[in-house]
């Protein structure tokens, strides 16, 4: 039986694809947000043949070897339409089943480790992720993936695109603080300390999707706002969570270009130390201020990490339940007129002994 005319096309422009790449040299081919040079547009395609080679049964009577090669070759034509209708792309990797996607320590496709496939999976899925899960996707981003611990158990790829292997995929929790500085995201709730916490949970786990324990315990918040930040996540809109998910992207790429001069994770470990602060403000400040110890060690600790009163350390905060009391913005103002320049130089020595505490080959856990 002569093959169809499209599986000869197909035939010819696979063989013509992968004969001589260097006779294209300079032309790209587009792939959603993606811009493949030749190499790399006919590694997708050799993914794809991969994969419909690899499921090739012809001892339970499915179709021949060379229908296989062009489904694959239809699937690699879906994703240069890159619509969320595509048919052949469907049939070769079953891709309609999102559990593949939750769960990728199940997943033995190799193909769905390919940043091209992966981005147009997730795009395809975003709106059957969880709120977490479309945090750990980034899928506002152009070209969303798994967070790299997902991958693991999945069969190595090489990176060929250039985006793909020199973006960093995740804020590092070195650049955030334990409260996001107001107006910086587009919150769907007040901005109020609790909520600009629960923003840098948020923040945290873009490209991570983390259990919300998890981000609580690195920003050295306590660990009861995890059911907090999921209560307030279950009322929230599909449009208002792509709102803040696009906020997040937008402050990301700008700390990628200016980052934060201050290493607030080296800080929030090095301030976790109640009596080497007590002692240092001692030393530092003298009879600067007739303001209590306690206030004082508070007030620097919010100034210095980034933090709020509501969330100090255990041994750091005062009065119940970590409630300061009604008097104490007046406090901190006094204090941080009076105490300012020392507060200053106290912080540069900290800073020093943080360097020393972080070097490398340490270990130091979260507060």
């Amino acid at each position: 039986m002569p093959a169809s005319p499209d599986l000869l096309a197909a035939q010819d422009t696979i063989r013509d694809r992968f004969a001589d790449t260097s006779t294209h040299q300079g032309g790209t081919e587009s792939f959603g947000p993606f811009t493949l040079d030749p190499t790399s547009a006919n590694d997708l395609l050799a993914t794809l043949l991969r994969e419909a080679i690899r499921y090739y049964e012809p001892q339970r009577g499915g179709v021949g070897l060379p229908e296989r090669v062009l489904l694959a070759y239809h699937a690699f034509l879906d994703l240069h339409v890159w619509e969320d209708e595509a048919p052949a792309l469907d049939e070769l990797l079953g891709s309609d089943n999102v559990h593949r996607l939750l769960h990728p320590s199940t997943c033995t496709d190799a193909a769905l480790g390919e940043p091209v496939i992966l981005a147009w999976y997730i795009n395809r899925h975003r709106g059957r992720l969880s709120y977490r899960m479309q945090l750990a996707c980034r899928t506002e981003r152009a070209a969303p993936s798994l967070p790299a611990q997902s991958r693991e158990a999945w069969e190595p790829l090489p990176a060929t695109l250039v985006e793909h292997g020199s973006e960093p995929a995740r804020p590092p929790a070195e650049w955030i603080p334990q409260l996001m500085p107001p107006q910086v995201l587009a919150l769907p709730w007040a901005s109020d300390p609790l909520g600009r916490a629960l923003g840098s949970m948020c923040f945290l786990n873009l490209g991570r999707g983390n259990p919300w324990s998890h981000a609580a315990v690195e920003l050295g918040l306590p660990r009861r706002l995890q059911h907090h930040v999921a209560g307030r996540l279950r009322r929230v809109h599909q449009r208002q969570w792509s709102d803040l998910l696009r906020s997040m992207e937008d402050y990301f790429n700008q700390l990628l270009h200016d980052p934060p001069p201050i290493n607030y994770r080296a800080r929030r470990l090095v301030a976790n130390d109640p009596l080497l602060l007590q002692t240092l403000l001692a030393e530092q400040l003298g009879t600067e201020t007739n303001t209590p110890l306690a206030v004082l060690r508070l007030v620097f600790w919010e100034q210095y990490t980034g933090g709020h009163a509501l969330f100090a350390p255990p041994r750091i905060a005062i009065g119940q339940n970590a409630d300061p009391g009604p008097a104490y913005p007046n406090l901190r103002e006094d204090a941080l007129q009076q105490c300012h320049e020392g507060f200053e130089h106290l912080a540069e020595e900290l800073d020093q002994r943080a360097e020393i505490l972080l070097a490398p080959g340490t270990r130091v856990e979260p507060p």
